[in-house]
């Protein structure tokens, strides 16, 4: 994957929806993250899929 290219693509203002889970470095502290600032864009932790109901 090149980098950058999805904030590349964001930029380009193409009409779509992203969910991001997993980033070129983590964890992601920065609130100026650029990819927190896109209306089309849900960014949630790697473990963004796990809830409590789901542990034993």
């Amino acid at each position: 994957m090149e980098r950058g290219a999805l904030l590349n693509v964001l930029q380009s203002r193409q009409k779509l929806l992203v969910g991001v889970d997993v980033y070129e470095q983590e964890p992601i502290y920065d609130t100026n993250y650029e990819l927190l600032h896109f209306d089309n864009v849900v960014c949630t932790p790697h473990i963004g899929y796990e809830e409590e109901s789901s542990y034993i």
